[in-house]
């Protein structure tokens, strides 16, 4: 049986043996906060699926970094500890769920107008959010239906007061940018705890 990510959720193949997941690095480096939980669970489930009723299962896992934190939770079935470190580093960094977390997402056609739009509207929103304020950063998928995009992130911390006021001042700040003559096409998408 060879399959995606597909095969770990909830299918049931009964005389299946051996499992094994390829490149378990680019589950761990994916660039998003919460890869080591997405890349520790899937190797989960994935490391329940063989063996379930007939046999003993084996699962390989296909990595550079057999002494890599999630790889030694997964092989010491230390699931609370791998809970306690992600969260410490979560709380370390200011990521949720401690923070509230804001991606803005600029869009245009013409890379050099996004540009421009993305640092405008970075300098313009750090004047009031200061160091809550990051990038303009390139996403992993950086061109969506001819359009390029540019992200912005925005930590906050979790009050909604704090929320509702960074909430108005990118709305008005996006509108300010939008007024610029040569940026009034520029798409600006604002996703508060984005997925």
């Amino acid at each position: 049986l060879i399959g995606t990510q597909m095969v770990t959720k909830g299918l049931d193949f009964e005389y299946v043996s051996l499992v094994g997941v390829m490149s378990a690095d680019m589950l761990m480096a994916y660039p998003d906060f919460r890869a080591a939980e997405r890349a520790y669970q899937l190797m989960m489930q994935v490391a329940g699926r063989p063996g379930r009723i007939h046999k003993q299962g084996r699962v390989l896992i296909q990595t550079y970094q057999p002494e890599h934190r999630i790889i030694h939770h997964i092989l010491h079935g230390s699931q609370d500890q791998f809970i306690k470190e992600e969260l410490y580093e979560r709380k370390a960094f200011s990521y949720p769920p401690f923070f509230r977390m804001i991606k803005i997402s600029v869009k245009h056609k013409k890379p050099d107008v996004l540009n421009d739009a993305a640092k405008i509207l970075a300098t313009e929103l750090q004047k009031s959010l200061h160091h809550r304020v990051l990038g303009p950063s390139i996403p992993y998928i950086s061109r969506i239906r001819g359009l390029y995009i540019l992200d912005l992130m925005i930590k906050i911390e979790r009050s909604p007061k704090l929320l509702a006021k960074a909430k108005n001042i990118i709305h008005d700040r996006s509108l300010y940018v939008k007024s610029i003559k040569g940026l009034t096409t520029v798409r600006i998408n604002i996703d508060v705890d984005p997925m």
